[in-house]
This record gives C-alpha cells, structure tokens and sequence, in this order.
C-alpha cells in the first residue's frame, strides 16, 4: 500500500514538474530570450579574455567589451544589409510572379494542352473536347491560385518588414544586456549561485558542465551536417550547370538549418518551375538531388547528433520531433540537449552508486 502511495506522489510531483517547464518554456523564456542570449555572450567572452590571463581585470574588461562592441557590429551590418536586400529581392520576385506565369508558363502549358489534344482528336473527339475544357479549367484554377499566392506572399514579407522596429527593440535590449553582463560577470554570477539552496549547487553545477558540453558538441554536429548538405548541393549544381552553385549551395545549406523550411523549401519549387517552363533535364535533376539529399539528412541527422550527444537515434529523433511541436525551432535544438543533459546526469550518479558499492 505504501509502495502504491509513493508511487502516486511521485507520479504527481513529477507531472507538476513538467507542466511548470511546459509553461516557463512557453511563456516565460521568450519573455526572457533577449537577456539570455546577453548571458550566454557575455559568458563566452568572459571566458575567452580569461584565457588571456591580463594581470589587471579593469584590462579585461575592456577587452571583452571591445570585442563584444565589433561583434555585434558586424552582426547588425551583416543582418542590416542582407535583410534589406533579401526583402527587397523576394518582394520584387513575388509581384513579378502573376506576369511570369502569364508569359511563360500558361503559354506552355496550352502549348502542351493543343499538341495532346491534336494527337487524340483523329481517335476520340469526344475525349479531346474533355482534354480541351479540362485544360481551361486547370489554367483558370491555376492563375487564381498564384494570384492569390502571390498576394499572401507579398503580404507576408510587408508583415516580416513591419515587425523590424520590434525586433531592433530585442536586439537594442540584448546588446545593452550584455554589456551590463560584462561589466558585472563575477557579480551577477554569485547572485544566481544565491538564489540556488546550498543542497542543490552542486547538482546545478554538474547540470551546468554538462550542459555547456552538450551544446558544444550540439553545435559541433550540426556544423558537419551543414558541411554536408554544402558539398551535396555543390556537386549537384555543378552538374546541373547552375550558375553561382557554390554560393547558391551556401545560401540553401544555412536555409536547411531552419527544420520547418529545409532543402525543401527552395529546391522543391525551383523544381516545379524549371518543370513548368519546359526545363525537364533541371526539373528532374533537382527532384532527384532533393530526394537524395533528404534521404541522407534523415539517415544521418539522428545518428550523428545522437552519436555526440550520447542518446540512440531514435531517442535523439523523438525529442526533436516533440520539441519542435511544444517550442518550436528553439525546441528542436533545446529538448535534445535537455534529454543528453538528464541521461548524462543520471548515468554518472549509477556510475559513481556503483563504485562506491564495489568499495563497500
């Protein structure tokens, strides 16, 4: 009976556990995300000046600063410049849309459309005037259907424009952060090493080394599978003809890091266009490219993360999956460090129980 009592409040506890880090990783984290990331820069230039070993911390300081101030400046030159161009460039692509297919691509297709419908009329009258109605249909359907993409796509990137003043907000926010981060590390640091009870810092320390050590063999893997989504993509559009492949290669392997979009996003349509225009040999080609590509990630993606991280596959590929649906892109990369971090943990304490069983 008190097996089955214990078994309850534990079943309990652990359930109010969870739901409060459902709802702080939902509700509170992004709240908290611009001071997080300050955190987690600041952290890494501290401990990179500390590896220089200045003899005045005054010195420090100000270098870690320094090279925090040239970081961000690059970043917001590079992030300024490249969105500009990159909304500018999609907004002028997606208007120009409705007109490319009225040039190129619906002339193709009546094209299509007459030659099928001359080669079945000597045989079924009656079918070619289906093939002949059927075709207005789908060009009409069609037209409306880039129409009105067309305009939610356009909609969409006035939206991403319209969102920039609050995200400069963020990024004003984090920069200040981080400064402030810098100019008081040691402080602040002890402060939150207060904050935790005395019975649990070591257990917080522990989950802190091990954390730090999974993001960086975390980052370490997906660095290679971007690596090789490069070279695939590089070597499949060099023998395409693609003009700009490696750059292009380059664009599309960053754009693969995002899970929702993917190779996918790019590839697959620039496919059915290159189909549409009567590109069959490109059309083909980038479907095939796509396909092997996708069914070497999906191969790979779990055991390689999983791999460095120490979980198996599957484990690995289930806690992406769900991390993604509860936070999001941030959960896809997060959940899989947390399961690492617990499996770590818990392994080490059987380890050392273990150990100190055999000494008894």
């Amino acid at each position: 009976m008190e097996a089955k009592k214990s078994f309850i409040v534990n079943i309990i506890f652990y359930g109010i556990v969870i739901a409060i880090a459902l709802l702080v990783g939902k509700y509170i984290l992004p709240i908290l995300t611009p001071f997080i990331i300050a955190f987690a820069v600041a952290s890494l230039f501290n401990w990179l000046t500390g590896m220089m070993h200045f003899k005045r911390e005054s010195l420090r300081r100000l270098v870690a600063i320094l090279f925090c101030s040239i970081l961000y400046a690059l970043v917001f030159i590079g992030v300024l410049i490249a969105g500009s161009k990159l909304i500018n460039q999609a907004g002028s692509i997606l208007t120009s849309i409705p007109s490319t297919f009225s040039n190129q691509i619906m002339p193709f297709l009546d094209t299509m459309a007459t030659r099928l419908e001359t080669a079945v009329t000597p045989y079924d009258t009656q079918l070619a005037s289906y093939i002949d109605s059927l075709t207005s249909s789908v060009v009409g359907n069609l037209g409306k259907f880039v129409t009105d993409f067309s305009k939610t796509a356009v909609v969409f990137v006035t939206n991403c424009a319209t969102s920039i003043p609050g995200l400069i907000v963020q990024i004003v926010i984090t920069v200040i952060s981080t400064f402030f981060v810098l100019l008081d590390y040691e402080k602040i640091c002890k402060f939150l090493l207060k904050l935790i009870p005395a019975s649990k810092r070591e257990l917080f320390s522990t989950s802190l080394h091990y954390t730090k050590t999974m993001i960086s063999v975390y980052i370490k893997s997906y660095s290679l599978l971007f690596l090789l989504t490069f070279v695939e993509l590089s070597i499949g559009f060099l023998i395409l003809g693609v003009k700009n492949a490696v750059l292009i290669a380059v664009t599309i392997s960053i754009f693969d890091l995002m899970p929702i979009l993917g190779t996918g996003g790019i590839v697959l349509p620039w496919a059915l266009l290159a189909l549409l225009v009567g590109n069959w040999v490109r059309a083909v080609g980038l479907l095939v490219l796509y396909l092997v590509i996708t069914g070497i990630r999906q191969t790979l993606e779990p055991k390689i993360v999983g791999k460095q991280i120490g979980l198996h596959p599957l484990a690995t590929l289930v806690s992406m999956l769900v991390g993604l649906k509860l936070f999001g892109v941030v959960g896809l990369f997060a959940l899989p460090v947390c399961v690492a971090v617990t499996t770590a943990m818990y392994r080490t304490k059987r380890k050392r129980e273990g150990n100190e069983a055999t000494v008894a």
